[in-house]
């Protein structure tokens, strides 16, 4: 069974209660976005993370067009890792961007800091990804 919780212009969350997993899809529309878009992006999802089960995230990057700043990778590592790491989240798998320099700032910020508490990996798929989380 699975749950929308939240549809914006530059994303969608779903949310699998069986899975006590998240499924977080950046739009083609994170193009448009500004830092504090993404800064309000993340802090709308902090609250839905926090208020279930979250021991597993599919975060799909293929229409992420978004550099995320070398500040915005901190204030991920001090604002967003450490509740949801707290909340119980262990593994977390992420579909790659076609944007390469997207992807780099992704890949930056989940080499450093709390990313590295829990298991990640990259994946070219939703198929695999979701392979890995849900079998593994």
């Amino acid at each position: 069974m699975e749950s929308l919780y939240q549809e914006t212009p530059f994303k969608k969350l779903t949310y699998y209660p069986e899975l006590e997993m998240v499924e977080f899809s950046w739009k083609a529309n994170s193009t448009d976005m500004e830092d504090k878009d993404y800064i309000d992006e993340m802090s709308a999802y902090l609250p839905f993370a926090l208020s279930r089960p979250l021991r597993r995230l599919l975060i799909d990057l293929t229409q992420f067009a978004f550099v995320i700043s070398p500040e915005l990778q901190e204030w991920n590592d001090k604002t967003v890792f450490p509740p949801a790491l707290e909340h119980g989240l262990r593994k977390v798998a992420i579909i790659v961007s076609q944007d390469f320099i997207s992807q780099l700032s992704i890949e930056q910020a989940m080499e450093t800091g709390n990313a590295l508490a829990f298991e990640s990996l990259f994946f070219g798929s939703r198929e695999q990804a979701w392979d890995w989380l849900t079998n593994a």
